[in-house]
């Protein structure tokens, strides 16, 4: 099991939370910048930068 270290996101250029099959922490959500279903989403965001850049729009 993962444990969810929010104050690394905090620092990290873009934090992503991913979502696995029990969730997340509620703290990492939180404080992510993205939170992507699984960790498939969020490579393929990673390696598409229009698609990030949308994500990360206000």
């Amino acid at each position: 099991m993962a444990i969810a270290i929010p104050w690394m996101v905090q620092l990290a250029a873009i934090g992503i939370a991913v979502l696995g099959r029990e969730g997340t922490a509620g703290d990492l959500t939180r404080v992510a910048d993205v939170v992507a279903p699984a960790i498939g989403a969020a490579l393929d965001m990673l390696l598409d930068p229009p698609c990030l850049v949308a994500t990360l729009r206000d």
